[in-house]
């Protein structure tokens, strides 16, 4: 019986010793950090490039005919957001009888573009830009405005490759008297 009682002492002693050990050991075991699994891996820089061309506001009216085309490169700070530059012009004629009218509009602007959803974006631009016009005489004059637009648009595709459509608000009612409510654009991108 002694030594029953003392083998039943023994098992049970050993038992807690064994369970406490392997507590203590958990906890002062370190858990080792893998250096390559820390680490970010770095993009490319020629993968941080976007760029763009867009053709719009088409027009037929009254005998005229207008056509706008945008190009647009930028930098994308990080994955959702991009900001750059932007050049684009305007082309108007008119075909009125006894005098033919063409109008050609320039400018450029800086922008900035943050996508949701892999497909949706949201687009600011400042920019500035020469309009031609002409009075009910003919008479064409040139003058040159700086405004804000705020729009958004989607953009589909494979890969890097995209395409898509993009509509822009002018934000000054100056500006709005002669350009029109704003801007749309049908877009072809690579890398935004």
């Amino acid at each position: 019986m002694y030594t029953f009682k003392t083998a039943k002492k023994s098992i049970i002693l050993t038992l807690i010793v064994i369970f406490l050990a392997n507590i203590l050991v958990a906890q002062r075991t370190r858990t080792r950090t893998n250096p390559d699994r820390d680490s970010q891996t770095q993009v490319p820089i020629n993968e941080k490039f976007a760029f763009g061309a867009n053709m719009g506001n088409f027009g037929f009216s009254g005998g005229g005919f207008s056509i706008s085309a945008k190009g647009m490169a930028g930098y994308k700070f990080a994955d959702p957001l991009v900001a750059g530059i932007t050049t684009k012009g305007f082309y108007e004629i008119f075909s009125l009888p006894g005098q033919d009218l063409s109008l050609f509009s320039y400018g450029a602007g800086l922008f900035g573009r943050v996508s949701f959803l892999k497909q949706f974006f949201v687009q600011g631009e400042y920019n500035i830009t020469s309009y031609e016009a002409a009075f009910t005489n003919f008479d064409t004059f040139r003058d040159t405005y700086n405004y804000p637009m705020v729009g958004g648009g989607y953009e589909s595709g494979y890969g890097p490759w995209k395409f898509g459509l993009m509509m822009l608000f002018n934000l000054k009612d100056e500006v709005r008297d002669v350009a029109g409510f704003g801007e749309y654009w049908i877009t072809f991108s690579y890398n935004f």
